[in-house]
């Protein structure tokens, strides 16, 4: 009877010590180069050049909730517009979503793509923030609006 209570004494350690050594909980599959993005993000950028002649406005504020599955990475704005891309190193992400506009008086199909840096996970829990409008329009344009600004979680 008393082998057996140890038999299984020994069994529950074995499980407790396999379960420890299965990762440390974080949904980054165990790896930790990968930063987690997950979060609601707000922030405020600021127009750093327009070579596109738009009338977008000089700044804005924000709200990002950003999801992550791997390496995959889901923005969704304020407004519900999704954008989607991937991590960026170990310390960023970038996202995109097609739109369109006027640029250089005429309409073209665009670029909007956000891109997270220097995402510091501490307690500060901030990240630099570039936005940028990349036309594709069919006779070559080539002009970008670019804003810089940063966001916090």
């Amino acid at each position: 009877m008393r082998s057996k209570t140890i038999q299984r004494s020994v069994m529950g350690l074995l499980a407790l010590a396999f379960l420890a050594g299965c990762g440390d909980g974080n949904s980054n599959d165990g790896r930790s180069d990968e930063k987690l993005m997950s979060g609601i993000w707000v922030g405020s950028v600021a127009k750093e050049s327009d070579t596109c002649g738009t009338n977008l406005p000089g700044s804005f504020t924000f709200t990002h909730t950003v999801n992550q599955n791997g390496e995959a990475i889901v923005l969704t704005d304020q407004n519900g517009v999704q954008y989607l891309g991937n991590l960026v190193g170990t310390d960023g992400f970038s996202v995109d979503v097609a739109g369109s506009g006027t640029f250089l008086n005429q309409p073209c199909p665009a670029t909007q793509r956000f891109e997270y840096s220097d995402v510091d996970d501490d307690d500060d829990r901030t990240g630099t923030v570039n936005f940028r409008v990349i036309p594709q329009c069919p006779n070559q344009v080539d002009c970008v609006v670019s804003f810089l600004g940063a966001a916090s979680r």
